[in-house]
């Protein structure tokens, strides 16, 4: 039986199951080709979508992909997975002491390096800049990671040259973890005269040391009023905010090192968690030890700190009080991972503690996408998160050491 002969007795054979569905014995002709571009036309998102569209709120399509480390998944809890400014390598890290690197095709996914570090179970690493500049300049110079872990030093592994560094803690502040740190974004160095790009580590009684990538040489420190517990840079490099247990989130401004504003994270004192940023600036989220996630306006706590300041209406050391644009308590443990998509239009929130503790959020409607992930998603203990630049790629690192990815279909590139 040919290929013709097959399909027409298909056809014949669905008539007799579905009676009423007539275009299953329709014999193509040239017209059909005009009634299915008209029909395309209509289906308009399910087909085509332009760059830049606004991702709809309330359900979410998505496909898994194979393990963006299947061919070395890690031999322990996967701490840390980052993609690239180039949106084509991906690295894992975690406690095995190993960082490793693919190349991410959604297929096949190959190791490109991988590099053992003897001494140190990797608790945290990102790409970093060195060098300057900005734009396509500045993404180019993200060739290093930054590895560290509960240990009084931390690395910078060279991707070019392959050449792995050890750099001592900062002498003006010593530690004896720098597990807790953040990079300063690409091209941050170029808009602050005389600076270079830096680290941030979470230090002890509320010191936070400032280390330089190009000089490894600690720079200065900051101190804010409780222990520090999460760190995140604006988008433009320009600020650093951190939060702790005494429920205040500090704004810091890197040309002068001094904080500018304070406010108080509502309903987590003593239980702050995390922080991230959206890539534009508007929003800015704290995550909490009982699973609460507040989303602030950043337009919002800029406005209430003018009004404070004009007033006089502040707080004890100049704090405001800024109510959350919402609350969201989808989660009921520690919040330990909060990623914004580089386009601004969803946030990851998740849980370490809590087997399939993962919630996907859209912004600006604010609202959590009900459709996924579902109870038979296979998350595991969700450790860490990432997107890719052009957000259609969401990986995943949970406690079995793999790094799940996901295709979010509403974006055309991966």
């Amino acid at each position: 039986m040919d290929g013709v002969e097959y399909e027409a007795a298909l056809r014949r054979q669905h008539q007799v199951l579905n009676p009423r569905t007539s275009w299953a014995t329709k014999t193509p002709a040239r017209g059909d080709d005009d009634e299915a571009a008209a029909l395309l036309a209509r289906a308009g998102g399910l087909v085509e979508r332009p760059v830049g569209q606004l991702l709809p709120a309330g359900q979410i399509e998505t496909s898994r992909l194979k393990d963006a480390n299947q061919h070395q998944p890690n031999n322990a809890v996967v701490q840390s997975v980052r993609f690239h400014v180039n949106g084509q390598v991906l690295f894992t890290a975690g406690l095995d002491k190993k960082l490793r690197l693919f190349q991410v095709d959604g297929l096949r996914n190959p190791l490109v390096q991988a590099v053992h570090f003897d001494d140190m179970p990797i608790v945290h690493a990102e790409f970093a800049a060195v060098s300057g500049g900005s734009g396509d300049a500045a993404a180019a110079a993200v060739d290093r990671v930054v590895v560290a872990g509960r240990r009084s030093h931390f690395y910078v592994y060279d991707m070019g040259a392959a050449r792995v560094e050890r750099v001592m803690g900062p002498a003006g502040c010593p530690q004896k973890s720098l597990a807790t740190f953040t990079v300063s974004p690409p091209g941050a160095a170029s808009r602050i005269p005389s600076s270079e790009p830096l680290v941030a580590f979470a230090g002890e009684s509320g010191f936070i040391p400032l280390v330089s990538l190009r000089s490894r040489q600690w720079v200065a420190n900051l101190k804010m009023s409780g222990n520090v517990r999460a760190l995140a840079f604006s988008h433009d490099g320009l600020e650093l905010f951190s939060t702790g247990d005494d429920g205040v989130i500090h704004v810091w401004d890197l040309r002068t090192r001094r904080c500018r504003l304070a406010f108080d994270d509502t309903g987590n004192i003593g239980d702050a968690s995390s922080i991230a940023l959206s890539a534009d600036g508007r929003f800015i989220a704290t995550g909490a030890k009982s699973g609460v996630v507040n989303v602030y306006r950043r337009a919002a706590v800029e406005a209430a700190a003018r009004a404070a300041t004009v007033g006089g209406g502040g707080g004890p050391l100049g704090r405001v009080s800024v109510p959350p644009e919402r609350e969201l308590m989808n989660l009921t443990t520690n919040v330990d991972t909060l990623v914004f998509s580089p386009d601004s239009q969803m946030l990851v929130m998740a849980s370490s503690m809590k087997r399939n503790s993962l919630r996907l959020l859209h912004l600006p409607s604010l609202t959590v996408f009900a459709n996924w992930p579902t109870s038979d998603t296979p998350l595991h203990y969700v450790q860490c998160a990432d997107f890719s630049p052009n957000c259609g790629l969401l990986t995943i690192g949970n406690a079995r050491g793999r790094a799940l990815l996901y295709r979010l279909h509403h974006y055309q590139q991966a």
